[in-house]
């Protein structure tokens, strides 16, 4: 049988790029709507009483929001 060759992917360096995670707090703070529903906003957190929304699901897949936050992380 033939063995199956694996491609190692590249490492993301976050230590080395700094401004990488600055982009990321930024767009997170700059988006909460994005940011509650890439992290799957409760239905608990989003009660009326607490602070008047509903809560945030997603259209997309996370793979697509990742893809989205890279974008504008890289």
């Amino acid at each position: 049988p033939e063995a199956t060759v694996r491609t190692k992917r590249p490492q993301v360096n976050w230590v080395k790029n700094t401004q990488w995670t600055d982009h990321l707090v930024e767009y997170l703070t700059d988006n909460p709507e994005f940011c509650r529903k890439l992290f799957s906003d409760s239905t608990a957190e989003a009660r009326p009483k607490k602070d008047g929304r509903t809560k945030a699901t997603a259209k997309d897949a996370k793979s697509a929001q990742y893809g989205d936050l890279a974008k504008h992380i890289f």
